[in-house]
Formats: structure tokens, C-alpha cells, sequence
């Protein structure tokens, strides 16, 4: 089983010349890729929190505020561990990425909140 490595996407060219112009060139694959990663942990960092959400009987504004801590402590944690401190070497937003909820994680953290809510909540 192989861990997914999020991969640099700014990329110094080789310079031609000592007065060779190095812009950094964004490589999109790589860009494709920590994207993809990302997405897949917002997600299910929106599922767990909508399930322990659930589960406590969240209500309201409690439940989403919920949400956005957890959205919050997974961004801290990948910008912190897996991008270095760095996050706008690995995504072409920098750090707005790393924080930005999705229509699939919003929808996702609803539908298990409501799910586990229904199922531990039944006869309360």
C-alpha cells in the first residue's frame, strides 16, 4: 500500500546563461495531482466531522461551526506536515486552497450529520 506524497509544483528552470531570465515554470500535473489529494482529505475530514457531529446531536449553527474547525485543524495539519509550512510551493493558491470548503465536502458533512443524527437520535 502507497502513501500519496503531495509533490512540489514550482520548478526553477535550468538557467541557459549567468543572465538567463529563472522564472519559475508550475508544473500543471503536479498541480493536478496535490489538488486531488486535497480534495479526498477535506472530504473525509467533512465525513468524520459530520459523523461525530451526529453523533454528539450537534444542532444549528454548532454542527457547522464543527465543520469548519475540522476544515480548519486538516488544513493546519497538511500545510504543517505534508507542504512543509510552505503550502503555495505545492498548490497553485497557496494557502486559500488548503481552506476553501467544497460543494462535496459541504454535502458530504450534511448527509452523514443528518445520517448519524437520525440513527443515535431515533427516540430522543
Amino acid at each position: 500500500m502507497s502513501t500519496a506524497h503531495v509533490q512540489q509544483i514550482v520548478h526553477s528552470p535550468p538557467a541557459m546563461s549567468a543572465n538567463a531570465n529563472t522564472n519559475n515554470v508550475i508544473n500543471p500535473a503536479a498541480v493536478a495531482h496535490n489538488v486531488n489529494i486535497l480534495s479526498s482529505v477535506h472530504f473525509l475530514s467533512a465525513c468524520f466531522s459530520g459523523a461525530a457531529a451526529g453523533i454528539l446531536g450537534l444542532t444549528n449553527f454548532s454542527g457547522f461551526l464543527l465543520f469548519f474547525v475540522s476544515l480548519l485543524f486538516s488544513a493546519l495539519c497538511v500545510s504543517t506536515f505534508r507542504c512543509g509550512g510552505h503550502p503555495a510551493q505545492y498548490l497553485s493558491d497557496g494557502g486559500w486552497e488548503l481552506v476553501k470548503p467544497t460543494q462535496d465536502t459541504v454535502f458530504g458533512f450534511i448527509l452523514l450529520w443528518t445520517l448519524f443524527y437520525g440513527i443515535v437520535h431515533v427516540y430522543d
